[in-house]
C-alpha cells in the first residue's frame, strides 16, 4: 500500500499491490481483489480491457484473467488490474503461477 499526499495533506493517490512473496494461499487468491472493489465501487459504469495471452502464458484449466477495468465518479479514478495465469520459463522448468492484482484511485483535480 502507497499513499501520496499531496503539501497541503491531501490524499492524492492510493496504490495497492498484491505481495508476490506472500505465502501460496494468499497469492492465488490476489487476482480476486477486483471482487471487493466492485462491490465496494459499484458493479456499474466500468470499462474493462481483457488481454489476450502472449506466447508465454497459458491457462490454467479454463481460466486466462488479464483483465484492467477502469471507473470514474465524482472526483476521483479507479483502476483495477487483475491477472491469473501461468506463466512458461525458458529454461523448461514448471510454469510460475501469476495471480497479482493491483488497484489505483486517483483523485481527479
Amino acid at each position: 500500500l502507497t499513499l501520496f499526499i499531496t503539501s497541503k495533506g491531501i490524499i492524492d493517490k492510493v496504490d495497492v499491490k498484491s505481495d508476490p512473496k506472500a505465502p501460496m494461499y494468499f497469492r492465488k487468491q490476489a487476482h480476486l481483489l477486483w471482487i471487493r472493489v466492485r462491490g465496494r465501487y459499484g458493479a456499474n459504469g466500468w470499462q474493462c480491457e481483457e488481454f489476450q495471452p502472449k506466447s508465454d502464458e497459458l491457462k490454467i484449466g479454463k481460466y486466462y484473467i488479464n483483465r484492467l477495468c477502469k471507473k470514474s465518479f465524482d472526483n476521483k479514478e479507479i483502476s483495477v488490474k487483475s491477472d491469473l495465469y501461468m506463466k512458461t520459463l525458458n529454461d523448461n522448468s514448471e510454469p510460475d503461477l501469476i495471480s497479482k492484482a493491483r488497484m489505483i484511485i486517483t483523485r481527479i483535480k
